[in-house]
């Protein structure tokens, strides 16, 4: 990577082929974590934000000036 036209977006396949969840007790906290689930829109949102700024929606990616 250099760049954002070369970035290697996140992919569901990226992801680990195996997981396993841990419920702890509650300590008095406010519920939190659980972060990753946010990995597969980030690419939807990527792409949401070129369509505002430039009014194409992609078609294709990476994308990139040529990608959309």
């Amino acid at each position: 990577e250099s760049n954002w036209n070369d970035y290697k977006w996140t992919r569901m396949y990226d992801s680990a082929p195996e997981m396993s969840c841990h419920i702890v007790p509650n300590t008095q906290a406010e519920p939190g974590g659980i972060g990753e689930l946010g990995f597969p829109a980030a690419a939807a949102a990527a792409a949401n934000a070129w369509a505002r700024a430039t009014g194409k929606k992609p078609r294709n990616f990476p994308i990139n000036e040529y990608g959309a």
